[in-house]
């Protein structure tokens, strides 16, 4: 009994001050890449609370052991079908699912709880006439595009407590109402990506991050020039594009598996377009001449192709992958990571002249309605 007491008490008294010998300084997470909070610097005029405060920030992402604890226990918590993280859920086969009740809540969109009110689906209809018809007044063609959420391409991963009732997600009622009211400038992309998915073995979208993989792209892509059915997007052979779209290493999106702290051990393979360069420059514009001051993507691709013409892509993190399909298309691509105002889009096409504009969003940023006026 008296050893089993030294035992137990040697137990608590590493758990207590082993982690404290081994805290860090460490300027970013091992494991999230995440900036931390390193030993404070405390001034003179500090009060006792600012202190305080600065010292708990400090042991709250350096306490020692604290990474490999996360990380095991994000690990025990996946092999049971849980998540360490509210924002993340394991479904079948160990597939990842973005379900945030913000950031475009996805979880809305998963269990099909809401729809849009007629009021707000003429908003859409709307606002994107407003758009075609001012573009159109000074030249340029508009074109407005919705990439589905993982969740909506993969839905028999989704675990069984989340699946809904209701045979149709809030998006897929809006393009119905769009299609009904004659809006043939928007085009989502489900159907055409379900199909594909349905007779194509690989996968469209990571199975440990929340976007399409290269070879979701190249489809979405075809999906996107066949839909529209305009001369400009019709010389496109996606055949010669899938075949070089191989398996390759560390190129997988791991989004969701950082957040679970897990993305460092799990596989990181996945297709992408190893053989062919879709664009042969890539020059970085000026963010701040446009209020882009966000640290987002904003550049020019100078395409391979012997076409001719500027298209203007205008879009979110899906918009990464595909807008340098668009080389393919045309002479030289701008892409904007923003979702921009009238004026920004005025200065915009007043700078680069496109003939084209396509405007992309990701399924879950569709909860933001806008107003029928593009303002």
């Amino acid at each position: 009994m008296k050893y089993y007491q030294y035992i137990v008490s040697a137990f608590f008294f590493l758990c207590i001050v082993l982690p404290l010998v081994l805290v860090g300084n460490n300027e970013r997470s091992l494991i999230t890449n995440k900036k931390l909070n390193r030993f404070p610097n405390l001034e003179e005029n500090d009060t006792l609370g600012q202190s305080v405060e600065k010292i708990e920030a400090y042991f709250d992402d350096q306490y020692g052991l604290k990474e490999v604890v996360q990380r095991e226990a994000g690990h025990f918590l996946y092999s049971i079908g849980s998540s360490s993280n509210k924002v993340v859920t394991v479904g079948e086969d160990g597939w990842l699912f973005y379900t945030s009740k913000n950031d475009g809540n996805p979880f809305k969109d998963i269990v099909r709880t809401e729809y849009y009110t007629e009021e707000q689906k003429q908003n859409w209809a709307e606002h994107i006439n407003e758009k075609v018809s001012y573009f159109s007044e000074i030249g340029v063609e508009y074109y407005f595009i919705v990439a589905p959420n993982k969740s909506s391409i993969y839905r028999e991963f989704i675990p069984d407590r989340l699946k809904p009732n209701n045979s149709k997600s809030r998006c897929e009622d809006l393009f119905d109402h769009f299609r009904n009211n004659g809006i043939e400038r928007a085009l989502f992309l489900l159907d055409s990506l379900t199909h594909v998915n349905m007779r194509e073995s690989r996968n469209l979208y990571s199975k440990f991050g929340s976007h399409w993989n290269h070879l979701g792209t190249a489809y979405a892509h075809e999906a996107i020039s066949s839909g529209f059915r305009l001369p400009k997007f019709e010389r496109v052979d996606t055949d010669s594009i899938v075949q070089k779209i191989e398996l390759k290493d560390g190129v997988a999106d791991m989004d969701l598996a950082k957040l679970l702290t897990m993305h460092k051990s799990m596989n990181d393979t996945d297709f992408a377009l190893v053989s062919d360069e879709l664009y042969k420059n890539k020059v970085y514009l000026d963010r701040k001449k446009y209020g882009l001051d966000n640290g987002r993507p904003f550049y020019s691709l100078e395409s391979n192709s012997i076409e001719e013409g500027t298209l203007l892509f205008v879009g979110d993190s899906f918009g990464e992958h595909l807008a340098p399909y668009f080389c393919r298309n045309f002479k030289t691509v701008i892409v904007v990571w923003y979702r921009p105002n009238r004026k920004m889009f005025y200065e915009l096409v007043n700078d680069f002249n496109p003939d084209y504009i396509i405007e992309q969003r990701v399924e879950r940023y569709m909860s933001a309605v806008p107003p029928p006026r593009f303002e």
